[in-house]
Parts: C-alpha cells; structure tokens; sequence
C-alpha cells in the first residue's frame, strides 16, 4: 500500500476545484473590472469630445454670422460699388467700420481678409496691405488663394469656402454683384483643435468630405471605405466600431466635415498583458488554494491516518497490494475481519450444537460427568 496515496488525491483533486474556481472569479472580476473602466473613460472622452465639438460648431457658426454681418455694412456695398475717384474714401471708411466691427464683435478670435476681387489692395485687422504680401504673410500661394475664391464663386447657394491648414482654418465667402465681387476672409489658428488632441493625449481627426473643402493638411485622412456616414449624429458623437476599434464620430451642422476620436478599446497588446496578469494570478491563486486545501486536508484525513495506524498494528498478516490506496487498504481489512467474524460464528454454531447434543444423552442416560 501507498501510505498517503488517497490523501495526495485529495490534495490534487481539491487543489484544481479551488483554483478553477478561485482563477473564474479571478477571471470574472478583472474582465468586469476592465469592462467598466474602459467605458467609464470612453464616457470621459466623448463628454470632452463633445465639448470640443461644441467649440468648433461655434467657430463655423461665427464663420457664417460674422461674415453676414460684414456683408451687411453700408460701407461694404459702397465700396463694392464705387467708382475709381471714390475708391481710397470707400475703403477707409470701409476699414474703420471694420475695425469697430471687429472690436465690438469678434475681439481677437479671428483674423479677416476683406477685398474686391482683382485688387491688390487687402484690408486686414491692422490695416490695408498688399495683396501678396498678406498672402506671404499667411504662407499661401497667389494661385492658391485664387482657386479657393473661385471654388466659393461655383457654389451657387452658399458662395462660401473652407481650407484646412497645418496652422489654421480658413472661411472664404464671396459676395457677388453685377460686375464685381467682395470677398470676405476669415481664418483662426488650427491649434485649438490640436490642443484638444494634446488634452486627450490621442489624435482627434478632422476628416472632410464636402467639395467646398480644401484640405492642405499634411495628415489629410479620407473617411474609410463602406463606413456608415449615413447614421452620423450631427453634433452628436455616436460610438462606432470599425476594424476591431471603437470610434466616437459626429459630423458638422455647417458642412460635410466630420470629427473623429478613437476611442480606448482593447487591443491586441492589451490582451498579452492581460493574459500575462491571469497566468501570475494564476500562479498565487495554485499556490494560495494549494495551502488551504493542505491545512483542512491535513485536519480531515488525522481519523483516517489513526485508522490505517490500527489496522496495520493489529493486522494478522503484514502485507498488502502494491497499487492499494489507504481507503482499499481499510475496505480489505474490514473485509477480512468480517471473514473471520463469519468463520468464528461458524464454529461456535457448531460447537454449540455438539454440546446441546452431548448434555440431552447425558440427562436421557441420568448420568452427569462433569469432566466430559
């Protein structure tokens, strides 16, 4: 007999039942745990998100408010209109009405471009300057700058334009009237939509697809083909997954732009890392149910171990099989016992017999010897 062997089978059974139970617990709490922090950022990004999309709509609306309001000025249609001998009192009265108009309503958000097109003449926030030069200034090209106007000339119902920069957004709307047309320029620095990327700590995308858009970004991204733009919120960030990521996507109320920021998610690399977690918890867990079961283990199998101890001191016959356990070993003992128990009820039957026999003769005979 193995001494012990059916203690170690209980050890190893037990030990495995706690620590497949203990590892599923293990399992259910960190992937739940991961489940809600992962959502509980998603939540903090999208409310910040969507702050910042409230920002930039604000910004398209000045765009269009501010440049309606220009376009409302007296001066800005007497200049428009006037002949060459009041051109320079047209455009200085023109240029004091903006400049009240800027302090009064715009502050110093924006910066505005206003000028009649074919003139090299540009009225700025300080100013009148050359045309060129304003556009060196802004590192834009004359040809450019020229295209631009004329894609706010095509389009027919809004006479309006947008240019993405690395540095900055620009607003090109144009007014037209029967020989001639005003044009009006507005742009803000690009580095409001990056701070919001440097909060997040991830890139935000601006991604645009309206043809009144032009994009000289660097980082230009096109919207990913068969991806969904028909259900895009307006405004609205809604949470999308695409290519096994999540993405908080709205689009603009002004224009076919829309804004974009991936979203915490897990990751390929997240998972090694959680599987390198589970298999140390893994191991404290073994471990940690591998004591437990031992200690109440130890405390269960003393009655059983006492029980072996007794069988083998008073066992008629020291041997026993080789692949026996504890529990066969006092099944067998028990057994034998029962045998002989058998075998002694046996023989006193027997003898008990012989005597009741041996006393009836001896009364029938009337003799009683007590020797026999």
């Amino acid at each position: 007999m193995h001494k012990k062997s059916f203690f170690k089978n209980i050890l190893l059974t037990y030990s495995c039942i706690a620590g497949v139970l203990l590892m599923a617990l293990f399992s259910f709490v960190m992937l739940r745990n991961q489940t809600v922090n992962i959502k509980r950022e998603q939540g903090k990004e999208i409310a910040n998100f969507s702050a910042s999309i409230d920002r930039w709509e604000k910004e398209f609306s000045n765009f269009f408010n501010i440049s309606q309001s220009i376009q409302s000025l007296p001066s800005f249609d007497r200049f428009a209109l006037c002949r060459s001998e009041d051109y320079y009192s047209c455009l200085t009265v023109l240029y004091n009405d903006l400049n009240r108009f800027k302090r009064i309503v715009t502050g110093e958000n924006y910066n505005l471009l206003v000028h009649r097109y074919g003139d090299d003449t540009i009225i700025t926030n300080n100013g009148t300057h050359s045309l060129n030069f304003v556009l060196k200034e802004l590192d834009i090209e004359p040809h450019d700058y020229e295209e631009i106007i004329l894609k706010a000339i095509d389009e027919n119902l809004y006479s309006e334009s947008y240019v993405l920069d690395d540095d900055k957004i620009l607003y090109v709307c144009v007014k037209d009237y029967i020989d001639t047309q005003m044009i009006i320029t507005l742009y803000t620095p690009m580095s409001k939509w990056n701070a919001f990327s440097k909060v997040m700590e991830k890139p935000a995308y601006l991604i645009a697809d309206d043809r009144k858009i032009t994009d000289w970004r660097t980082d230009a991204y096109a919207m990913p083909d068969h991806f969904p733009t028909d259900s895009i919120l307006v405004r609205t960030p809604k949470v999308y997954s695409y290519n096994k990521s999540d993405f908080a996507i709205a689009s603009s109320s002004y224009v076919n732009l829309y804004y974009i920021l991936p979203l915490l998610s897990f990751k390929i690399k997240d998972v090694f890392v959680f599987l390198l977690k589970m298999s140390i918890g893994f191991l404290v867990i073994m471990t940690v149910s591998y004591v437990i079961v031992r200690t109440f283990s130890i405390r269960l199998y003393r009655p059983i171990e006492k029980l072996i101890d007794t069988f083998m001191e008073f066992s008629s016959e020291n041997r026993s099989e080789e692949n026996e356990n504890e529990i066969e070993f006092m099944a067998r003992q028990v057994a034998e016992i029962r045998g002989h128990n058998q075998e002694l009820i046996h023989k006193l039957d027997a003898r008990n017999t012989l005597i009741r026999d041996r006393t009836l003769k001896h009364l029938l005979l009337g003799r009683l010897d007590e020797n026999e």
